[in-house]
C-alpha cells in the first residue's frame, strides 16, 4: 500500500504526520497548504482551482459548491475539496493535540461550518477509514471519469505535434549523423558509429533526468556537447546544423483527414497553436509543417525545446494559453498520449482530447472526450459554435 502523501510524495516518516483515506493520503503539511489557501494566502505551487474534475478523496466536484486545491508543482496532481480538508484536519487534530493552538484560529477564519459539514455519512467513512490500522493492500478503486458534458465551447484550440497532426513514420540517427559528416571539418576522421556512441552515452545520462524533471534541453546545447569535444567544426549556424540533421533522419506524413479539419476550424475562426515535447527547435518543427501545408493554419507551434518545460508540466500549456489570449479553462488540448498530453491539460486546467486513432488502452490520465479521427473531433466541435 502507497505510504506517501498523494499531494505532494512525502514518504511517511520524512513528515509529521500522513492520514490515509479510502482513496488518497495526505501529508500534515499539505492540510497545512489547503488552510491557507482557505484563509486567503499564497501557497507557493498550490491553488485554488474552479476546473470541473472531481475530488479524489470524495467525488465532489466544484460545482457542487465546494472549492478544490491542487498542488500544481507535481506532474499528475491530485486535487482535494474543502469538505474533505475539514474532515482531515479534524482527525489531525484529535491525532495530534498539540497542533490544535496553531490551527485552530486559521480553522476558524477559514472554514464556513454549514458548508463542509453536512454530509455525516461521508464523514464516518472517511473518519472510520482513516483511524484504520494498514494492514492489507486493497484493490484500486476506480476514480470518477471527467465526462462530455463538462466540455464547454472553446475559444481557442491547441494540439500535439507527433502522432496527432503528423504520422511519425521513422527516425533514422545514423543518416543524420552522415548528413553532418559531410558538411562538418572533421580533421581527427570520426566516424558515424563513433558520433552515435557519444549521443547514445549522452542521451542514456540525461534522458532520464529530463523526465523525472519534466525539462527540456536545448538542442544546441547538446550539439555542442557531441561536436565541440570531438574538433568539429562548421561552416553553418546552429540551427542550420539541427535542420539539416532533422532533414536526413525524420519521416512524417499527414494524419487522416487533418488538412481538411484544420481548414474548416480556419472557416470558423477558432484560434489554434500547437504544444509539442521536442528535442528540435520551433523553426525546426515549423519547417516540417510548412512542408505538409499546415503552418498557415497556426498562430504559433511551441516546442518544449524552446521553453526549458515539457508535458506534463503545465506551465507550457499556461504559456501557450496566453499567448493564444485566453486562460486555460477557456481553451481544449488535442494529443495522442494519455501520458503526457492528457496530463498536460488536467495539470493546466484544459479540457483533455484523447486522439486515439490506434484505439490504444489509456495509460495515463482519462480524458474528457475520445476521439479516433479528425472527422469526429470536427463534428464535436461544431456541436458548439
Amino acid at each position: 500500500m502507497n505510504t506517501s502523501c498523494s499531494f505532494c510524495g512525502t514518504p511517511s516518516g520524512q513528515v509529521e504526520k500522513i492520514l490515509f483515506g479510502p482513496e488518497v493520503n495526505i501529508c500534515s503539511d499539505c492540510i497545512r497548504s489547503c488552510l491557507n489557501l482557505l484563509e486567503g494566502q499564497h501557497v507557493p505551487g498550490w491553488s485554488i482551482t474552479s476546473t470541473p474534475q472531481r475530488c479524489d478523496a470524495c467525488g465532489r466536484r466544484p460545482s457542487e459548491g465546494y472549492r478544490h486545491f491542487v498542488n500544481r508543482s507535481l506532474p499528475l496532481p491530485h486535487r482535494i475539496c474543502e469538505h474533505c480538508i475539514s474532515i482531515f484536519t479534524d482527525t489531525l487534530l484529535k491525532e495530534i493535540p498539540s497542533l490544535e493552538e496553531e490551527l485552530q484560529d486559521i480553522i476558524e477564519r477559514a472554514f464556513l461550518k454549514h458548508e463542509v459539514r453536512e454530509d455525516l455519512e461521508l464523514e464516518a467513512e472517511l473518519r472510520t477509514t482513516m483511524l484504520t490500522a494498514m494492514e492489507t493492500e486493497e484493490a484500486p478503486t476506480e476514480q470518477p471519469k471527467p465526462v462530455l458534458s463538462d466540455l464547454k465551447k472553446p475559444l481557442g484550440l491547441l494540439f500535439d505535434l507527433g502522432d496527432t497532426l503528423l504520422t511519425y513514420n521513422g527516425f533514422d540517427p545514423k543518416a543524420g549523423t552522415a548528413a553532418i559528416l559531410e558538411i562538418a571539418e572533421n580533421t581527427k576522421g570520426y566516424s558515424v558509429q563513433d558520433i552515435d556512441q557519444r549521443i547514445e552515452r549522452i542521451n542514456k545520462d540525461l534522458i532520464p533526468r529530463r523526465e523525472a524533471a519534466q525539462v527540456e534541453f536545448h538542442p544546441h546545447t547538446v550539439q555542442r556537447h557531441i561536436y565541440e569535444p570531438l574538433g568539429f567544426k562548421f561552416d553553418r549556424s546552429e540551427e542550420e546544423v539541427e535542420l539539416l540533421f532533422w532533414q536526413a533522419s525524420m519521416s512524417w506524413s499527414l494524419e487522416p483527414d487533418v488538412k481538411e479539419t484544420l481548414e474548416a476550424l480556419t472557416r470558423l475562426e477558432v484560434p489554434l497553436g500547437i504544444v509539442s515535447n521536442a528535442a528540435f527547435c520551433s523553426k525546426t518543427l515549423l519547417w516540417e509543417l510548412a512542408n505538409h501545408g499546415l503552418e498557415a493554419h497556426f498562430q504559433f507551434l511551441m516546442s518544449s525545446a524552446d521553453y526549458w518545460v515539457r508535458k506534463p508540466h503545465p506551465l507550457i500549456l499556461d504559456t501557450a494559453a496566453l499567448k493564444l489570449g485566453f486562460e486555460a479553462h477557456d481553451l481544449w488540448y488535442i494529443g495522442n498520449s494519455p501520458q503526457y498530453d492528457m496530463a498536460a491539460a488536467h495539470n493546466a486546467g484544459m479540457a483533455a482530447i484523447w486522439y486515439n486513432r490506434q484505439q490504444a488502452p489509456c495509460d495515463g490520465p482519462e480524458p474528457h472526450v475520445e476521439i479516433q479521427g479528425w472527422k469526429e473531433f470536427l463534428d464535436l466541435v461544431q456541436k458548439f459554435y
